[in-house]
């Protein structure tokens, strides 16, 4: 280890926060510069700027029952609630699976149908509001709802 390596975590290192080094001095250190110009040291990061909002999707999420106020709200204060996602995921581009439609069954005569699986041991679908109650994965109705949302949203962008 070099000597200023060492020096740099001493400044980190001193118990009593009074006498610690600020990162400003830290960021100024010379091992902390090494294969930087004199002008070129570092400095603070700099958040980038927002991007402006989009009218359109704030125009669905109002369709969807939001209010532009609470809309604006979440997002200028970045709020990572309800609101502030689905903004956000308004704006993502929906998968390749969401987005290609299914493949088409057709309905094939019963002696074509593969002679390895009965007929009668097929599995059968079970509608999601008849589910029974041992089902391995309950019913979320908030997971149902926000999907729905989604969904819907999506088909009006």
């Amino acid at each position: 280890m070099t000597t200023d390596c060492e020096n740099l975590l001493k400044k980190f290192l001193i118990l009593n926060p009074n006498k610690r080094h600020s990162l400003e001095s830290i960021m100024n250190d010379r091992w902390m510069n090494t294969g930087f110009e004199e002008d070129d040291k570092l400095g603070p990061a700099i958040e980038a700027a927002k991007p402006p909002l989009d009218q359109e999707r704030i125009d669905v999420m109002v369709k969807m029952g939001y209010t532009r106020s609470e809309i604006t709200h979440a997002l200028s204060c970045s709020s990572f609630n309800e609101v502030y996602a689905t903004y956000h995921l308004l704006g993502t581009k929906p998968s390749k699976a969401v987005t290609q439609p299914p493949p088409q069954i057709q309905n094939t005569p019963q002696s074509n149908r593969p002679q390895h699986i009965p007929q009668n041991n097929r599995p059968q679908h079970i509608p999601q509001n008849n589910r029974p109650e041992s089902a391995p994965f309950p019913q979320n109705p908030q997971f149902d709802l926000a999907q729905q949302q989604i969904d819907l949203a999506r088909q009006m962008v």
